[in-house]
């Protein structure tokens, strides 16, 4: 059975990090190209693509599933998407149903209006 890939990526100081090196489990350092960011937000590689073929993290927002954006959360240990509705629904993703990644909760906020 073919693991799936453990990879992250970070916000910290304004601008999304991809080349994490490794994570402290204490103190919440991570290493990023040589550069210690400090308490920064973790998102893990939900270990697929979107049709487009772009890695889909957590905080992720995609089109592709009803009426609303949606955003990629982890909730009681499973990758879900969340829509941007007034209640902001959170459900089980059909991950290889043709999404499309349109952006991220800290580059693009205004693409997600609603749900926490």
């Amino acid at each position: 059975m073919k693991q799936r890939e453990i990879k992250f990526r970070a916000w910290w100081g304004g601008k999304m990090h991809y080349d994490i090196l490794y994570i402290t489990m204490t103190g919440g350092v991570v290493m990023c190209e040589g550069t210690p960011l400090i308490n920064p937000v973790l998102m893990q590689y939900i270990g697929i693509k979107d049709k487009n073929g772009v890695e889909i993290y957590e905080g992720d927002i995609y089109e592709g599933h009803g009426l609303w954006p949606s955003l990629v959360i982890f909730d009681d240990g499973v990758f879900r998407g969340r829509e941007s509705s007034e209640e902001g629904v959170a459900y089980d993703a059909d991950w290889y149903g043709g999404i499309d990644v349109i952006g991220n909760i800290y580059e693009q906020p205004n693409l997600f209006s609603g749900g926490n």
